[in-house]
């Protein structure tokens, strides 16, 4: 057994699945899955496994460090399924941002009110955010000994971009890298800012129905032309930009065909969220959806997993961002692969995920930096340093579980929302 092998991700899962179904029987935290009900329900369950893959992800950064001093993964860690612990999920729970917001407006015929929408996603987002800020900043002056090590400028810039609620990507703060390690995955957060952004200038296009099904499939076709779309963006745009005059000429309606520059105007990774839209619309076909919630689904959908892992070498590539769109779809619509995702420890993890997601980094921080116990866990052989990650994930299990019952619920639960404009806490959380 080598570090790299996927023994160790299987004994770190299984591990906090236990720990995540003890905690579901706890009284205090059995809202956690008795709070889950509706047609989403395997959706749940999905989260529960795509935030904790992307702690095992993190696990070799760490490991790294201790080891090299550099803040990334190993050649040999590249070559293995880690490499895509984190972009895959990440991937797909973009996807489950635009698909759930995409229902939403095609339910409410395209009302989606700007302010009750922002005001939702701020309760939802921000505080969990700011205790991760507050906690960056704690460490960050014990590290420094309350000393400026950087120009009085340098700090305020570093500063704002940490009071950005997920706008900018958690910087180093004061010389001490706490940010960008504790804060790795806040650079997803600004993706989902923009998207909610254009969300309500977009939303009446739902009532467009089979035109909006097709504006969404346009896309797609050219970006799958395209699989080296960062590099060539500007030509891409120009496509986009011709397609977009021919059909104003064509057609009567000019504001749908801004769709696609809203998408791909500042990355590639808006396409998933594009991907979520289109799932949203073919999940209301009742033949199709029937067929893919069939146990020969199932059975593609975990045979698709695996195949992922062989055939992707940049999980951010049109090649999968595709194959993400194939296993999401199944799923979205009720799949719940053999009762795999409506477990009670999935559906518990799937509650607590935006807690795990978004704090995970911080906490393994804490354990190989600031208490120190780095080198020694590298100098592990694989078995007990897995055994070891295994025990460190289960914590981060049961510290989320209460972030989430004290942190994040209480706005959830006391955020006020017309039925019509934002999804259902439990249906709306990308995270």
């Amino acid at each position: 057994m080598t570090i790299e092998s996927p023994v160790g991700y299987f004994i770190g899962m299984a591990f906090a699945l236990v720990v995540s179904w003890l905690l579901a029987k706890i009284p205090l935290f059995r809202h956690t899955t008795e709070s889950q009900t509706g047609r989403f329900l395997a959706l749940d369950g999905l989260r529960g496994f795509l935030a904790p893959a992307v702690i095992f992800h993190h696990i070799l950064f760490f490991r790294n460090d201790a080891i090299t001093g550099s803040y990334e993964l190993s050649p040999t860690a590249m070559e293995s399924i880690y490499r895509l612990l984190g972009p895959i999920p990440v991937a797909i729970f973009f996807l489950l941002t635009g698909f759930l917001f995409w229902d939403k407006a095609l339910n409410s015929g395209g009302q989606m009110s700007a302010l009750p929408l922002y005001r939702g996603r701020i309760r939802r987002i921000v505080p969990l955010y700011v205790f991760l800020v507050a906690s960056v900043l704690l460490v960050t002056l014990l590290e420094s000994g309350l000393t400026l090590r950087v120009s009085k400028g340098d700090l305020a810039n570093e500063l704002a971009y940490a009071l950005s609620m997920g706008a900018r990507t958690l910087p180093s703060i004061n010389g001490v890298d706490v940010g960008g390690q504790a804060g790795a995955v806040t650079w997803t957060l600004g993706y989902e800012w923009r998207f909610y952004v254009i969300l309500p200038l977009i939303a009446g296009l739902a009532t467009l129905k089979k035109d909006t099904l097709w504006l969404l499939l346009a896309p797609f076709v050219l970006f799958g032309l395209n699989s080296h779309y960062v590099a060539y963006q500007w030509q891409f745009l120009a496509i986009l930009v011709g397609i977009g005059f021919v059909a104003m000429l064509l057609r009567k309606n000019i504001w749908m065909y801004l769709v696609p520059f809203l998408f791909v105007g500042y990355d590639s990774m808006a396409m998933l969220f594009a991907f979520g839209m289109l799932a949203a619309h073919l999940v209301r076909i009742p033949r199709f959806k029937e067929i893919l919630c069939t146990k020969v689904s199932a059975i593609l959908v975990l045979m698709l997993v695996p195949t992922i892992w062989l055939v992707v070498g940049d999980g951010y590539s049109a090649r999968a961002e595709a194959l993400c769109f194939a296993v999401f779809l199944p799923i979205a619509c009720g799949n719940d692969l053999f009762g795999l995702l409506r477990l009670t420890a999935a559906r518990h993890l799937g509650a607590i995920s935006y807690s795990v997601y978004l704090l995970h980094c911080l906490f393994m921080y804490l354990v190989f930096r600031t208490l120190g116990f780095g080198p020694y866990l590298a100098s592990l052989e694989p078995l007990p340093f897995w055994l070891a990650m295994a025990l460190v994930v289960g914590g981060i299990v049961v510290i989320c579980t209460l972030t989430y019952h004290y942190i994040e619920r209480p706005f959830i639960v006391h955020t006020v929302r017309p039925v019509n404009q934002v999804a259902k806490p439990e249906e709306a959380t990308a995270r």
